[in-house]
């Protein structure tokens, strides 16, 4: 570790061994967040021992060899196996090509090192621009992206942010406004998950439509960006979008949302689209399948469209204009939790 004080990782940033440090922190920040319970011991052991290798004569002639090097000397130290390969395992994805780290800990490990990096270069102004990326912070981004979308794991990335972002103020790093910071992150984080799913073929306005709010979960965008793929081309598809897309499109009208009030309901259409709507929702937060999520909302077509047929939704009445528009509202948001709709071209 002393070795490790006289190499600075950045001026601004400190040496490795407070890179290391903090990385050690974020690994059981994010070991606890994941419910890792087994893994975090030995995933701690890894973020501390990571970098140890870079002081080597081997790893200092064939910086190329950083990693693979590291795991060959804890083996050797008698570390365990586990904990020598997440050594290697935590610079990938190497490249574009490359594969996630394959073991939970070295995926860990992987992602604390590449959110460490992020926040710390972002907390100092050092954001890339144009084609100007120095520290590579694209293929770190990617990274992340790639990793929580391969592993599946229930972390938010706005969560992921948070975690890389925690205590940056107190240890002098942060030179930013940290919403700000947190903005841009996310805008950047954004245009790699945009990058992903157009490698992968997904059309463009799909593509919006998954992403026009929070990003959440990156593996449930990458699915529900998948599963309107799917159904584009299928009978009845333009139909069921234009459907929600008329709830989504008049919900922005809602200026005072109440709460929906079944006794105001002036005829059977409004009253069938509330009890399909109840179901739907039900159905829909109880399930993890993006598919059948997506299937429940577009069964609320058969409501909604004798509903628009017989209700006039921005009607003269405050008190009805308003318990219509917080419905509309309601579902509106259970849709966008999905996608923008409205987004899609129809054709």
């Amino acid at each position: 570790m002393k070795k490790l004080d006289s190499i600075v990782y950045h001026e601004e940033i400190g040496t490795l061994a407070e890179k290391t440090a903090r990385v050690t922190e974020v690994t059981g920040a994010l070991a606890d967040a994941l419910n890792l319970k087994a893994e975090k011991e030995m995933a701690l052991r890894t973020a501390a021992i990571a970098k140890f290798d870079l002081v080597s004569n081997m790893v200092y002639e064939f910086p190329e060899l950083q990693g693979y090097m590291g795991e060959k000397y804890a083996l050797l130290k008698g570390e365990a196996k586990e904990v020598a390969a997440a050594i290697n395992e935590h610079y990938m994805p190497r490249h574009a090509d490359d594969n996630v780290p394959p073991s939970i800990i070295g995926a860990v490990v992987s992602l604390a090192e590449k959110i460490d990096t992020l926040s710390s270069f972002f907390a100092i102004g050092v954001i890339p621009t144009g084609s100007q990326d120095p520290y590579a912070l694209r293929r770190q981004a990617s990274g992340v992206v790639q990793i929580l979308a391969e592993k599946k794991w229930n972390i938010s990335l706005e969560e992921l942010i948070a975690l890389g972002l925690k205590g940056l103020e107190s240890k002098g790093i942060l030179k930013r406004d940290l919403e700000e910071v947190k903005a841009d992150m996310f805008t950047f984080f954004k245009a790699r998950v945009k990058h992903l799913l157009q490698e992968q073929q997904i059309r463009y306005d799909l593509i919006d439509a998954v992403l026009h709010n929070e990003i959440g979960y990156i593996h449930s965008i990458v699915e529900r960006a998948h599963v309107l793929d799917a159904k584009k081309d299928e009978a009845g598809f333009k139909e069921s979008m234009e459907a929600l897309s008329r709830v989504m499109n008049i919900a922005v009208k809602c200026d005072n949302k109440v709460t929906v009030d079944p006794g105001a309901f002036e005829n059977d259409q409004e009253n069938a689209l509330y009890v399909k709507y109840q179901k739907v929702a039900k159905r829909y937060n109880e399930s993890e399948d993006e598919n059948e999520r997506f299937e429940q909302l577009v069964s609320l077509q058969s409501e909604i469209e004798p509903y628009f047929e017989n209700t006039m939704v921005m009607a003269e009445d405050e008190a009805i204009r308003n318990n219509r528009l917080s419905l509309m509202k309601e579902i509106s948001d259970l849709v966008a939790g999905f996608a923008a709709m409205n987004k899609i071209i129809l054709t």
